[in-house]
């Protein structure tokens, strides 16, 4: 019940920040964006895509640990994991082999989605003077939003198509970001575009505990990781 409502929470505040970007999008006067907004906007952009990067090779490295762990019994856990995620039929669709080495199938999304990005990011800083209509990219990137999030909580992927769809949601980032930043000519709304992309990501990490915990639900075993 805890996970469902903090699910649906998150949610409704992904739909807050999507009207939000869209009101900023469409609405606003465009103005001319100065090559020094684009390199503050493309720097943090790029950090926090190397700091993703990091957290899908391994999550949670960053959090502090309270407690003194003992070495056999973390051996143990971590031998009853593959991937990220319990080593059982519930979740093998969760996880890809990729030359006998066993993936996190959303974490490697991630991984290719977030690559594509620095380069997208370092070809927009070089050729930035590519007539495009920011409009229609950012209206592209938050209906990929949208659709995303409806695959995420309601279709059974294949492990590939989790790859894919993983790709593609941090793709639409670089469409959100990029557009507002082109549209406002104003860093602080990039900035702002970017930091509303973050609360995106916290939504699919819910719905992935989310859905984690619904299979250790309705599995007859008595593990239950989650």
């Amino acid at each position: 019940m805890k996970k469902n409502n903090e699910l649906i929470i998150y949610l409704l505040l992904s739909a807050f920040a999507l009207i939000l970007i869209s009101i900023i999008g469409f609405f606003s006067e465009t103005n001319k964006t100065t090559f020094f907004d684009r390199v503050i906007v493309g720097s943090i952009f790029i950090l926090s895509l190397l700091f993703g990067i990091s957290i899908s090779k391994k999550p949670g490295w960053y959090k502090t640990k309270n407690r003194i762990v003992d070495n056999k019994n973390e051996k143990k856990v971590s031998s009853e994991f593959k991937g990220h995620h319990p080593n059982c039929e519930g979740f093998s669709d969760h996880t890809i082999k990729v030359k006998y080495k066993t993936y996190c199938a959303g974490c490697l999304g991630l991984f290719i989605g977030s690559s594509i990005n620095i380069v997208l990011i370092v070809l927009y800083l070089t050729f930035y003077n590519i007539i495009i209509d920011f409009r229609i990219l950012l209206l592209i990137g938050l209906i990929l939003v949208m659709v995303l999030f409806f695959i995420f909580i309601f279709m059974k992927r294949k492990p590939l198509s989790r790859v894919v769809t993983n790709a593609i949601f941090m793709l639409s980032f670089f469409f959100i970001i990029i557009s507002i930043l082109e549209i406002t000519g104003s860093f602080v709304f990039g900035l702002l575009a970017g930091l509303l992309c973050f609360l995106f990501v916290d939504t699919r990490i819910k719905i992935s505990k989310w859905t984690h915990v619904k299979i250790c639900r309705n599995c007859e075993k008595d593990c239950k990781r989650y």
